[in-house]
Parts: C-alpha cells; structure tokens; sequence
C-alpha cells in the first residue's frame, strides 16, 4: 500500500506541475514567442501552398519536355513504379 500511495502523490505532482507549465506558457498577456507563432499560423501554410503549386508545376514542366508526354499509360506506369519503389525503400529503412 506504501508503494500505491507513493506512485498516486507522483502522478499528482506531475498534474500539478503541468498544470502550472501550462499556465505559465498560454496567460492572458503574449509572450513575444507567442505572437511570432499567430504569425506563422497564416503565413506558413500560404508558404506551404506556394512550394507544393510550384513543385507540381516544374514537374509538369519537366515532363513535358519529355517523350513520355506522348504516352500516358507509359507515364502512369512510370509513376507507379516510383511510387512503389519509394514504398519499399521506406519500409526497408522503417
């Protein structure tokens, strides 16, 4: 019985202290850290959009210029097999 009273005062203190943490971290008044990341919340997924927009448009670009224009089925497979690889080699590495 020791034992369970002394592991249920460790969760308790553990509560207290997160509970503490967490007060300190979001009070009523923003930290500079905090208003820096209400920030981030709007321009980093505008930022985000961006990247992946143009990503898929150099990769049209690029395949494009290429043979594999001409045959979507080719294309397709293409793609599959990268994606089938890149499957593999993650769960290799997983």
């Amino acid at each position: 019985m020791i034992e369970e009273k002394g592991r249920e005062s460790l969760t308790e203190r553990e509560e207290e202290l997160a509970k503490r943490l967490l007060r300190q971290l979001f009070s009523e008044r923003q930290a500079p850290w905090q208003k820096r990341i209400l920030h981030l919340r709007v321009v980093g997924p505008l930022l985000v959009g961006l990247g992946v927009v143009a990503t898929f448009y150099g990769f049209e670009k690029i395949l494009d210029s290429t043979s594999l224009v001409n045959h979507p089925w080719l294309m397709l497979a293409f793609g599959s097999l990268i994606l089938i690889l890149t499957g593999a080699f993650y769960n290799i590495v997983k």
